[in-house]
């Protein structure tokens, strides 16, 4: 698996040197790839609420079980990696 990215992390950083040493072009650019760090961040955070809400998923409700093999398997799978990471608990 490849190294995470920090996405909410890279747009603060590509933010902070927005002043007068840059031109228009080199501003609209920075805030551009921010933008992109930004959807990325948020879009990494929602995929982390879709599996914990699957796996929080009643099992009772499910009509064949598959949604909730699969989130158990996906939580196993996240639980101890990505999403520890995602969230701040690992660092």
């Amino acid at each position: 698996m490849s190294k995470r990215i920090d996405h909410a992390e890279q747009a603060r950083t590509l933010l902070e040197p927005l002043d007068s040493r840059y031109s228009d072009f080199d501003r609209v650019q920075f805030v551009a790839e921010a933008h992109v760090h930004a959807t990325l961040a948020m879009v990494e955070q929602q995929r982390i609420a879709n599996i914990i809400a699957l796996y929080h998923h009643d099992p009772e409700k499910q009509t064949g079980g598959s949604a909730s093999d699969f989130a158990n398997e996906a939580w196993d799978h996240l639980a101890d990696g990505p999403i520890r990471q995602a969230l701040g608990l690992d660092k």
